[in-house]
């Protein structure tokens, strides 16, 4: 049976999971973790992504998105994944899927919800009680939004005025 078609249209957002194959962890490692955010900051600008939120969970990754571009997010998502795999497969002598399925993709609107998904995808950690308290967790946007520390794959959300610490910026901006 074909997938249903995605919505590719520039500017809109959406809150994105990828889950690892039969729900196995994805991220074994600092290593692991370090080269997932190494590969968003590096298909995020060939793609015109924005990144407002995420969470790189042990088995599984929420990002909320936008793209100026279409058909950026299945750009985007198809080589991250794809990158990421050939890297899994060579660290851990794997073969076959590394990700469950295609990516899901919910579109959001531009409203009050934008902050409530962002702040469920930030305590994802916390439910899954590996931390007592989301900003605890090292491979999420809560830091940057909670205390203003820089984080080089994350941007502004231009969509939430209040409640959001705006993200600082590095030393050589």
């Amino acid at each position: 049976m074909p997938h249903a078609l995605r919505i590719q249209e520039p500017n809109l957002l959406f809150h994105v999971l990828n889950r690892g194959n039969e729900k196995h962890e994805v991220f074994r490692s600092i290593a692991d973790f370090n080269y997932a955010k190494s590969l968003i900051q590096k298909y995020k600008p060939p793609f015109a992504i924005s990144l407002y939120f995420y969470v790189l969970m042990p088995n599984h990754v929420h990002f909320i998105l936008e793209t100026a571009k279409s058909k950026g997010i299945s750009g985007f998502m198809h080589d991250f994944s794809l990158a990421y795999a050939h890297y899994y497969r060579k660290m851990y002598e794997g073969v076959g899927h590394v990700w469950q399925s295609r990516y899901k993709a919910k579109f959001l609107e531009k409203d009050s919800y934008l902050l409530q998904c962002g702040q469920y995808i930030e305590e994802n950690p916390v439910r899954a009680g590996l931390v007592e308290k989301p900003e605890d967790y090292p491979w999420s946007s809560c830091r940057a939004h909670k205390f203003g520390i820089f984080d080089p794959i994350l941007d502004p959300c231009p969509y939430i005025v209040s409640n959001q610490v705006p993200i600082a910026k590095s030393a050589h901006e």
